[in-house]
């Protein structure tokens, strides 16, 4: 290298180095100078103008949708030295380069495709949504209502089902009520019974599913379940579902024809003797008091404990009658012998 020329090297090293050549004014002579490029800064370049909206970093529309689908990026002020140009020839035809080079990111591809997926299924499921609840409430669509077992016991009561039950049974004496042959099949653990009928005139129709499994006690869940399903009578549509888990619904129709059974055959009474420690134990005695009340009680089941236990909430179910008893057994010589017997129908 001749004596008048010279290299300057800058800070930035030789990868970064930008090759100027000048000339010399005094001697025509030619040096050549690498200088480091200018140091890229993050923040944008403050300009002269008073505007705030000139120091804005701003992103091209192509920019910010892969950005936003990605979940990050960079603004075109903090644009690394490598990012592409964009070409003259690209402009003229058109074809303009996006400015920005996508951030690294913590999420995966897979990740940020299965987001997107996710919020488009649910768009499309509100607005499936809503086109099914708009369809249906132009159509005047009902929906089937649920009534669980908790909306049956603080709705109905046992006083609230005599005049009904006594309505349906004489309806059935006239042949107004038309019923289908009940279905039984057992469970590896108790039974299920099926049973339908439909009134002349009524609006609607019932179909009621129930099953007994004695051996949910050591499951602590009840031992009935059943469910009772109204039907449209014009249509068919069902319209009502009811949960009667324990049984409580069926217990009080059951305890209901009692009270009708009991104003029409049982004679008056001081004494009323129940025998079994089940629901209708419980029931059947309330149901007898509507029609014919009595002041003494007599109780007797196979089991001492629950005989009492028994006892306990008829004295709180009944609290008219004075005198309550747990019999130790039963004996046709004693007290039970004058006494109406009223019976729970199952083992105790």
């Amino acid at each position: 290298m001749d004596a008048d020329q010279s290299i300057s090297v800058g800070c930035g090293g030789p990868a970064a180095a930008q090759a100027v050549t000048e000339r010399s004014s005094v001697d025509g002579g030619s040096r050549m100078v690498l200088q480091a490029p200018r140091p890229v800064t993050t923040q944008p370049r403050e300009r002269s103008s008073s505007s705030a909206a000139d120091t804005v970093t701003r992103l091209t529309p192509t920019a910010d949708a892969r950005a936003r689908s990605a979940g990050s990026w960079v603004p075109m002020g903090s644009r690394p030295s490598s990012t592409r140009a964009v070409r003259p020839s690209a402009r003229a035809a058109g074809r303009v380069e996006p400015r920005w080079r996508h951030a690294p990111s913590s999420r995966s591809r897979s990740e940020v495709e299965m987001r997107t997926r996710s919020v488009h299924q649910l768009q499309i499921g509100l607005s499936s949504g809503r086109a099914r609840g708009h369809s249906a409430a132009m159509s005047g669509e009902r929906r089937m209502r649920i009534v669980t077992s908790d909306d049956v016991a603080g709705a109905v009561g046992l006083a609230d089902l005599v005049e009904p039950v006594a309505r349906a049974l004489a309806a059935y004496s006239r042949g107004q009520v038309r019923t289908a042959p009940m279905m039984l099949f057992d469970l590896p653990d108790g039974e299920v019974h099926v049973k339908a009928a439909v009134l002349d005139g009524a609006p609607s129709w019932s179909v009621k599913v129930s099953a007994s499994v004695p051996g949910n006690a050591g499951r602590a869940l009840p031992a009935a379940h059943s469910t009772v399903t109204l039907f449209d009578a014009t249509t068919g549509r069902p319209e009502v579902l009811i949960q009667d888990d324990g049984g409580l619904l069926s217990g009080l129709r059951t305890a209901a024809a009692g009270a009708v059974a009991a104003r029409l055959l049982a004679l008056p009474t001081e004494t009323l003797l129940v025998i079994g420690t089940g629901l209708q134990a419980r029931l059947q005695p309330q149901a007898f008091a509507l029609q014919r009340p009595f002041s003494r009680l007599l109780v007797w089941g196979r089991r001492k404990v629950a005989a009492a236990r028994t006892a306990e909430d008829l004295r709180v179910a009944l609290p008219e009658v004075h005198a309550l008893t747990v019999l130790e057994r039963l004996d046709a010589t004693g007290p039970a012998r004058s006494a109406p017997a009223s019976t729970t129908g199952r083992p105790s």
